[in-house]
């Protein structure tokens, strides 16, 4: 696992990222959301120009959680309390990144998984 520092890593198309919301919930002092991106964005340079979108459109938010998803199945169904091995895949395959804002906790961080769940892992803070 690799830890950058988001502020180093800008890149110039930072606040082009598309994303489309699936699920919004109350969290305390802000949102929870369940997005998704094109598969073409999952990759570490899209998704931390995402990041970079994601930091400024919810600076209003004391707190804040973002799941990416490169699937809206795939996100649909994330917490579901039973998978079978092939829906806990293709969840696995499509979940490809996690935004956290916890200003309660001293946390502001994404964690990325271009390849998925189970592939390979980079923590960014924010």
């Amino acid at each position: 696992m690799i830890v950058w520092l988001l502020s180093i890593f800008t890149p110039s198309h930072a606040r082009t990222e598309a994303y489309k919301v699936v699920k919004t919930q109350p969290i305390t002092g802000g949102k929870s959301k369940y997005i998704v991106i094109s598969p073409e964005s999952a990759n570490e340079t899209g998704l931390v120009a995402l990041s970079l979108n994601l930091r400024e459109t919810t600076l209003q938010e004391r707190n804040a959680h973002v799941l990416i998803f490169t699937d809206v199945r795939a996100a649909l169904l994330h917490n579901q309390s039973w998978l079978s091995e092939e829906k806990r895949s293709f969840h696995a395959l499509h979940f490809v990144g996690r935004y956290v804002r916890d200003l309660d906790n001293a946390i502001h961080e994404v964690e990325i998984f271009p390849k998925g769940l189970d592939g390979p892992s980079k923590i960014i803070v924010c």
